[in-house]
Order: C-alpha cells, then sequence, then structure tokens
C-alpha cells in the first residue's frame, strides 16, 4: 500500500479545510425551473418549480415557529398563504408589457448541498402569445446578508433550454420565445459564474481543493501502474 508525500498530503487537507469554510459561508442561491406550453388558444402557460433557501426564507417570515431549528413539512403547510404573499410578488413575468397570472401549487422540502430547501410548484397564465417574454426575480435581493445572491434559471422553450442570472444590480431577464438564441443566455449564465467564483477567497479556496484532489489522482494512477 503507498501512502501520499507528507507535502502533498498536508496541503491536500489544507485545501479541503479552506473549502469547507467557504461552504459554511457560500451565498444560498435560489434557482426557478420553467417550460413554456403553447395552448394553440392565443396564450402560453409556464409550469416550473421554484427552490429557494429555508434558511433565508426563515429570517424574512420566521416559519421555525417550534424553535427546534429546523422547519417541518408541518409547519410549511400552517404557513403555506404567508409563503405564497410573501414570494409570489417576487416573481413578476410579463408578455408584451401584459402581466402574466402565476400561482403556487404546492412544495415539498428538498435536501440540497447548501440545506433544505423549499421547492414551490408553479403555474403562470400569459394571455397572449408573446414574441418575447420578461421576468423579473426579486427574491432575497432586499437581505443585508444576501449581497452576492444569484438566481439561476432555466427555461425550456420548444426545443432550446435558455439560461438566466439574476443579481442585484440587474433582476431582470428577458427572453425571446418566438425565436430563442441558446447562446446568448448560455454566454450569460457563464459570464455571471466567472463573475460570482471571483467575488469572494472562499470560492477560489473550493477551486484550488478540487484542482489538488485532481492532481493527487492522476498522480497517484500513474505511481500505480
Amino acid at each position: 500500500m503507498k501512502c501520499l508525500p507528507p507535502l502533498l498530503f498536508a496541503s491536500l487537507c489544507s485545501a479541503f479545510l479552506c473549502s469547507s469554510v467557504a461552504f459554511a459561508h457560500a451565498t444560498q442561491n435560489s434557482f426557478l425551473q420553467l417550460n413554456l406550453e403553447r395552448t394553440g388558444n392565443s396564450h402560453i402557460v409556464l409550469n416550473g418549480t421554484w427552490e429557494m433557501s429555508l434558511k433565508d426564507l426563515n429570517i424574512v417570515l420566521k416559519l421555525d415557529t417550534d424553535k427546534d431549528a429546523s422547519i417541518s413539512v408541518k409547519e410549511l403547510a400552517a404557513q403555506r398563504s404567508k409563503i405564497s404573499a410573501y414570494l409570489l410578488p417576487k416573481l413578476d413575468i410579463k408578455a408584451h408589457g401584459d402581466e402574466c397570472v402565476t400561482r403556487e401549487l404546492g412544495g415539498s422540502i428538498k435536501q440540497n448541498v447548501e440545506g433544505p430547501y423549499l421547492s414551490l410548484r408553479l403555474e403562470t397564465i400569459c394571455m397572449t402569445d408573446p414574441k418575447s417574454l420578461k421576468l423579473m426575480d426579486k427574491l432575497f435581493f432586499d437581505l443585508d446578508n444576501n449581497q452576492n445572491h444569484r438566481g439561476l434559471m432555466s427555461f425550456a422553450v420548444d426545443d432550446q433550454v435558455l439560461t438566466g442570472v439574476f443579481i442585484t444590480s440587474d433582476q431582470t431577464e428577458t427572453f425571446q420565445v418566438a425565436a430563442p438564441n441558446f447562446w446568448a443566455s448560455f454566454l450569460t449564465f457563464v459570464r455571471e459564474g466567472i463573475t460570482h467564483i471571483w467575488q469572494g477567497i472562499d470560492h477560489l479556496l473550493f477551486l484550488l481543493a478540487l484542482a489538488t484532489f485532481n492532481v493527487v489522482q492522476l498522480s497517484w494512477r500513474l505511481s500505480s501502474r
């Protein structure tokens, strides 16, 4: 059985230790996923899910009523109307300037690497079949501890999946649904991802941990031949 060189082993441990600290302070993003359905009746329906951190949601709405440091399905069900009243105005969808109507169809708790998330099912009806849709995601951008918050979005239109990123300085995205442009939305997603990585040393330490781990694996395989 071979052992890792002491210096390499120490470097690997240090990198992963730093990355664990990074996870503890990572910004908890929200995730919006929508699918466009054309009804053939001059209007469209958007179905999907909206996922957000229960920790962040609890800061605003105080959902942990029994003070046990966790939020149960029972607590969510008892406060469903309060949750909907807070969340739905944070998502604004317009078709050619006309307001679309969004309603929630229930939710569940989903485990994420960043902790428990609320996964909320949505249905949006737009009374026209537009060439473009404008979305505004205002969720959590007003919280002091979420200055680097990102709202990440995927939008399935016909045979393409478009992506978008909502940030503090730009909380709107416009999608051309008549002729969807995959590459424009993809490049926006990549640009914001790079910006998010370079904003904090914790993200760089995590990347260092991954890079170190990959180098160790490669060296280990080569030396085992």
